[in-house]
């Protein structure tokens, strides 16, 4: 009797967990390059009353397993890394990764950080920079006018002869053999031991995804889709919280029997 409350208990904060998640992605609904989390679900350890094919009370072997489950708990957060719908901003520091690929940009303790985020600055020493990181090696004139960025990641621009654009750099793109593996801070990614090795490499190579100007990625979140999600999760919440209430109820009376 005993289980069912454990059992019913977890459902419950599976379900909070789920929640949680679900509220975050509808926070981040329109947050640049953002990827909505997903909660892994993974049933526990069942408690074996009785193994296939041994014998019974009665002497007859057991035809099936008898196995009683132990609940359910949140494997993880899953980022999907679903691509999210281009919008149309026509400002040429607007990026947006159409395809595979992460930007890449130092963070402040001077490790690397990557990201979908596509809102490109220029702060007072003429870096490149998404969300005040800096995007290495890529330094804009004071005179430059006309600033082009191509689908292959180079810049351009007008600088000595306004008749000729220079390239002033190209912004390489990034790729994992494992993305969901890479852990969020803040704003950008980091690479972990599970997420696989850097590579880096073109826009518009093999495996790489185009930069397109003036776009920016919107968040892969469905509105719809959350709000079914949320639904489900309230339900499932509620039914185990019956659950709950079912067995104490069970126990209460069982508490209550007086022998004859």
């Amino acid at each position: 009797m005993f289980r069912s409350l454990y059992t019913a208990a977890s459902g419950m904060y599976a379900q909070q967990m789920n929640m949680d998640e679900i509220t975050e992605n509808l926070a981040n609904a329109n947050t640049t390059g953002y990827k909505r989390g997903r909660v892994d679900f993974e049933d526990l350890v069942y408690s074996a009353m009785a193994e296939p094919g041994a014998l019974g009370s009665y002497g007859p072997e057991v035809p099936v397993a008898s196995q009683v489950g132990a609940g359910v708990r949140a494997a993880g957060v899953e980022k999907v890394f679903s691509p999210g719908e281009l919008l149309h901003t026509g400002n040429p520091l607007d990026l947006a990764i159409h395809g595979n690929g992460f930007f890449q940009v130092k963070l402040e303790d001077g490790t690397t950080g990557y990201t979908r985020d596509g809102v490109v600055h220029i702060n007072k020493e003429g870096e490149l920079t998404i969300s005040g990181h800096s995007i290495a090696g890529i330094k804009i004139p004071e005179k430059a006018t006309g600033l082009e960025v191509q689908e292959d990641g180079t810049i351009k621009a007008f600088v000595k002869d306004p008749k000729e654009k220079e390239t002033l750099g190209q912004i390489k793109l990034v790729r994992f053999l494992n993305p969901a593996g890479l852990r969020l801070q803040g704003s950008v990614f980091l690479e972990t031991p599970i997420s696989g090795k850097v590579l880096e490499g073109k826009a518009g190579e093999p495996g790489f995804g185009l930069v397109k100007s003036g776009y920016l990625e919107k968040a892969n979140v469905n509105l719809v889709e959350e709000m079914m999600n949320i639904v489900m999760a309230q339900r499932a919440y509620e039914f185990n919280a019956k659950a709950v209430t079912a067995s104490d109820e069970m126990m209460r009376l069982t508490t209550q029997l007086q022998p004859k």
